[in-house]
């Protein structure tokens, strides 16, 4: 994550616009901040395969896939705002 976070900035933003560089690097933010955490977790409530936690199993998926869905609505109005400033 870190390298691509650097490859972001070393690219900079697009003739003074940073909307759409500000957006990916807010979806890596989100996949290395809260996925890897919400993966980490679903990985050890599964490994210990107690029914008890079946809530917490389908918390965690619930989670990984409200931020997942942010991340993807935040890159896709970024994405399309910039296209049609820059080629439109």
């Amino acid at each position: 994550m870190k390298t691509a976070k650097e490859s972001l900035r070393r690219i900079g933003s697009f003739r003074g616009n940073s909307s759409l560089k500000n957006a990916s690097d807010f979806t890596l933010d989100i996949f290395s901040d809260h996925l890897i955490v919400y993966y980490k977790r679903l990985i050890s409530l599964l490994e210990r395969n107690n029914p008890s936690d079946s809530q917490e199993v389908y918390d965690t998926y619930y989670k990984i896939h409200l931020r997942m869905d942010e991340a993807d609505k935040t890159f896709k109005e970024a994405s399309e705002k910039f296209r049609m400033d820059f080629y439109e």
